[in-house]
């Protein structure tokens, strides 16, 4: 049993949306002031939203979608391992765009694809601050969980004995 032709297409544009916003990040990170690095900002705060909405469509799309069951495929522990990075997966997803999202926004308006968005939080320096130390270390954390999930879906294909093992058809 496959996932859902929804659910595939948007694990798909997620993960390379994830990527390029990672990717975006630390490359802006390190660029000097300059109004391309301030366009870059604005790119990566107007994707990082979508993101978010994206993961709001993701939940509705696998709650209304069968889920291929892994009993009798995979090992019980790797079911587990599954289950906790599949999840933890999910929070990340929530959390760096919310944390970007509140860092970007208190005290200042936040302008995603020439829309305002609403300040959804108090003025608040130790607040900011905080969602700007935990913004880079969680999408550093969110890359390298998607590397295991990469890895889990490259064993069962390449190295596991059981050919009903393989997965990663499931997916594509």
């Amino acid at each position: 049993m496959k996932y859902s032709l929804p659910l595939r297409a948007i694990h798909w544009l997620m993960a390379l949306m994830m990527v390029g916003l990672i990717t975006v990040g630390w490359y802006m990170a390190g660029l000097d002031r300059s109004p391309f690095k301030f366009e870059l900002y604005g790119w990566h705060k107007s994707f990082g939203f979508l993101a978010l909405l994206l993961l709001v469509a993701r939940l509705l799309i696998r709650r209304r979608s069968p889920i291929p069951s892994s009993k009798g495929i995979l090992a019980g522990w790797e079911i587990g391992l599954s289950h906790a990075t599949h999840w933890s997966l999910y929070l990340l997803m929530l959390l760096v765009p919310l944390s970007g999202y509140i860092m970007s926004s208190i005290g200042r308006e936040l302008t995603v694809f020439g829309l305002t968005l609403p300040n959804l939080v108090p003025q608040s320096d130790a607040l900011q601050q905080t969602a700007h130390s935990l913004h880079g270390p969680m999408a550093y954390l969110m890359l390298a969980l998607m590397l295991l999930h990469l890895a889990g879906a490259l064993k069962h294909r390449l190295f596991d004995d059981r050919p009903q093992a393989d997965v990663l058809p499931r997916m594509l």
